[in-house]
């Protein structure tokens, strides 16, 4: 291919040209990518060309491509626009029109293809077939993340008023426009909430499948990943909702204080709860009730910020009981292990249980 391309035109004019453009470029791609890097000072000019073309190339509503026959169409009435001109010469100007192409002429063209893309993208938006962009927003939202490392607790004041207590390896997100016209934030892990009353804007909890909503009241949302997920409430009154992953029916639960509502394994029920020891952890209290020994260690990991190993055959089903406040590790694990006959060490962050 020799042609020369000094006009927008030009590069609209040629079949190869929009053929590429249109394919997205797996065509003849290899042509165009050597004409760029040999007319460097042309690149805007072709970019300009492609622009012109592609504005029609949108997604549809379904997500999915024109297909050949969509291209097709657009391909004859570009190539209608350009040679209108052509089949119309006004008599006695046919040799002046062959003689030159004046700069007035060549963006008589360009405008012309542009009316038709106005006019194609208007019909077509009201067909349906584009989908336009969300409108953007006025301020850009970001969010802020609140976080309790393993090892740690944190408290935490949100502008609406409400407290929050972080226990270790939990997470708490909201956006900076929390309290303005909604109270919503998402968690993962454990947290003790103490809600200020606002009975336009409901206080919301998203964790996992869970939704809480309150107005004004405290309630704990414990969901840890690979747990089941409870909703344990204090005073005042909330609503729990659980949302399916896989879209079926909201269940609903409404809870008084001293009763809980427990998601687990395709369950989701309500039951009591007793307040006194549900909330030992906030005051540095670690307390199990015939808790599994792998949740025991579990929470012992988190607790302490350690990643504990076990070697050595085990007792088929250990549980644990026990209150534990403000104690070292060391002195848990001693405590527990009198129980069921074990050995540890610590090294740093690193915990090894070897059963006798």
């Amino acid at each position: 291919m020799n042609k020369s391309f000094r006009h927008i035109e030009d590069f609209l004019e040629d079949d190869s040209f929009r053929t590429w453009v249109l394919s997205k470029g797996n065509t003849r791609s290899l042509f165009w990518e050597n004409w760029l890097k040999a007319h460097p000072g042309d690149s805007a000019m072709l970019f300009e060309a492609k622009e012109i073309l592609l504005a029609l190339e949108e997604e549809n509503e379904e997500g999915e491509e024109w297909q050949e026959a969509d291209q097709a169409r657009l391909l004859d009435t570009i190539s209608a626009a350009i040679d209108l001109p052509d089949q119309q010469p006004l008599e006695g100007k046919v040799r002046e029109h062959y003689f030159i192409r004046s700069h007035q002429y060549v963006w008589l063209k360009v405008s012309m293809i542009l009316l038709v893309m106005v006019v194609s993208a208007v019909i077509l938006s009201h067909l349906g077939v584009f989908r336009g962009p969300s409108p953007a927003s006025k301020e850009e939202v970001a969010w802020i993340i609140r976080e309790a490392l393993p090892g740690e607790k944190k408290k935490v004041s949100l502008p609406d008023g409400s407290s929050v207590i972080l226990n270790s390896a939990s997470t708490l997100r909201y956006r900076t426009d929390f309290g303005v016209s909604h109270r919503d934030v998402t968690l993962i892990g454990e947290s003790y909430f103490d809600v200020a009353k606002d009975s336009l804007r409901p206080f919301r909890v998203y964790t996992g499948e869970l939704m809480t909503e309150a107005v004004g009241t405290a309630f704990n949302v414990s969901a840890f990943e690979g747990e089941a997920a409870q909703v344990q409430l204090v005073e005042g009154k909330v609503k729990v909702e659980l949302h399916p992953k896989d879209d079926t029916e909201v269940d609903r639960i409404y809870l008084d204080p001293g009763e809980q509502a427990m998601a687990s394994a395709g369950t989701f029920a309500k039951g009591k709860f007793d307040p006194r020891t549900a909330l030992l952890w906030t005051e540095g209290t670690l307390y199990f009730d015939d808790q599994p020994f792998a949740n025991v260690m579990k929470a012992l990991e988190r607790w302490y910020g350690v990643t504990i190993e076990s070697e050595g055959q085990k007792p088929s089903s250990l549980r644990v009981s026990g209150e534990f406040h403000r104690d070292n590790l060391e002195n848990v694990l001693q405590s527990i292990s009198y129980s069921f006959d074990f050995d540890f060490n610590i090294d740093h962050k690193q915990v090894s249980i070897h059963f006798k």
